[in-house]
């Protein structure tokens, strides 16, 4: 078992998707090996509910979701809320991974059109999402 200590590589804010990397990566060769890993976020002020669902994407791309809930787990000191996000993201994560590929590309699509102005956030979703 490995922890790892979140502040080391992103500082004091999740925010930034090189760290999203990173993190993935440490947290990857972890998994690789069929060894817990258990996240230290003592120090770290900040986490972006982007920076979560990055991470879950890069660990849901190479392993099922048993593996990640599983194996992956925080230290104590880790804030509550902290933990919750975590969660939210890790539930969005499984529901967007279990949908049919087709589902996939529609979310990823209504996405995109709403960064890119095109569709209002309050647009309904279509009849097959």
């Amino acid at each position: 078992m490995e922890t790892i200590k979140v502040k080391e590589i992103c500082g004091e804010y999740c925010i930034d998707e090189n760290d999203v990397l990173e993190l993935s990566k440490r947290i990857i060769e972890q998994l690789n090996t069929n060894l817990k890993v258990t996240l230290d976020f003592n120090g770290v002020d900040t986490v972006l509910t982007a920076f979560f669902n990055g991470l879950l994407s890069e660990l849901f791309s190479k392993f099922d979701q048993t593996k990640i809930q599983n194996l992956i787990e925080f230290t104590d000191s880790t804030s509550d809320s902290i933990k919750k996000k975590y969660a939210r993201s890790f539930e969005n994560a499984k529901k967007f991974y279990s949908a049919p590929r087709e589902v996939q590309n529609q979310i990823k699509d209504r996405i995109n059109k709403i960064f890119n102005k095109e569709i209002s956030l309050n647009e309904p979703l279509g009849a097959s999402c």
